[in-house]
């Protein structure tokens, strides 16, 4: 049979394959540290993203990763700083990071990995600070991908890690309600699907969770929790945590109003992640933006 020609997308090319699509872009994609404290909400520039991640990083805290391929946005933050689970993530769509700052073993895995870097330590021009009632140096430093890109040296490609995307809706259990993710008392998330648009509306804490710039609710057409064995660093001050990020373990995928149970694989921090259904098959999600939840184990996770 014949394989039909792709669908052009911005700075964006699709590869065919029998089962599905991988989404891959001529350009270097572009990761960036987000803050997610209450008081740097709404965030800006996220609906442009082709993926998001929410990690943990202290004190039941989460911290944003939006990776930009296909799209741009003008403003994007406020901006924070880089932890090292971070570094091997963006490592698999080989994207540059852009942060503000960060950790020695953030900065010494990046290096190895041989990710480029635009700190805002380091002068680099692309970020800038606005008054939104914060004190610098958090929550109210801002950075534009467009901006990024001028003034970076491209890499000249990328892609959505081994992440596969077709039309056709997978078999799965059909969702009953709304998803809902607890990493901690203050930090729970919801995602509400919605059958006209065949996207899941997103909840921080109960509050339908907008971009700053546009106004609109963050909806993703497909939800990825990753349960990862996470703990806090004993002793630390700041009440940081580490995590396993290599390795395997239980994930769950929804697209389309239902939910598939699988796994995700990572063999080294070096690879890329690998997310398999209920039958040990590559899953393909929906075409369209994807928000991956790092959970703890202990973290709840129901629908």
């Amino acid at each position: 049979t014949a394989t039909p020609t792709p669908t052009a997308v911005p700075t964006a090319t699709v590869t065919a394959t029998p089962a599905a699509t991988l989404r891959k872009f001529d350009s270097q994609p572009l990761a960036v540290m987000v803050d997610n404290e209450a008081g740097a909400r709404p965030q800006s520039g996220l609906t442009n993203a082709d993926v998001v991640y929410e990690v943990l990083t202290e004190g039941g805290i989460t911290r944003f990763m939006p990776v930009f391929g296909s799209k741009d946005s003008d403003i994007v933050g406020p901006v924070r700083s880089l932890r090292w689970y971070f570094a091997s993530l963006a490592a698999e769509h080989n994207a540059r990071l852009v942060h503000a700052g960060g950790y020695a073993d953030a900065y010494e895995l990046a290096m190895v990995l041989g990710i480029s870097r635009m700190d805002d330590l380091q002068g680099t021009g692309i970020f800038w600070r606005v008054n939104r009632n914060q004190g610098a140096p958090w929550q109210n430093l801002y950075t534009s991908t467009t901006r990024s890109r001028a003034l970076g040296n491209d890499a000249g490609w990328g892609q959505l890690s081994t992440l596969l995307f077709r039309e056709q809706p997978p078999p799965g259990d059909a969702l009953k309600n709304d998803i809902s993710i607890v990493y901690s008392a203050d930090y729970r998330v919801t995602y509400r699907y919605e059958t006209a648009t065949r996207s899941f509306l997103r909840f921080s804490s109960g509050r339908p969770h907008l971009d700053q710039t546009t106004g609109e609710q963050f909806a993703p057409q497909n939800v990825i929790v990753q349960l990862m064995d996470t703990w806090a660093l004993r002793g630390d001050p700041e009440d940081r945590v580490d995590m396993e990020l290599t390795g395997s373990g239980d994930a769950y995928y929804f697209r389309d109003g239902v939910v598939v149970k699988g796994t995700w694989h990572k063999p080294s921090l070096a690879a890329r992640t690998d997310f398999l259904d209920n039958e040990s098959r590559p899953m393909a999600f929906r075409p369209g933006q994807t928000w991956i939840q790092v959970v703890p184990i202990s973290g709840s996770v129901r629908y």
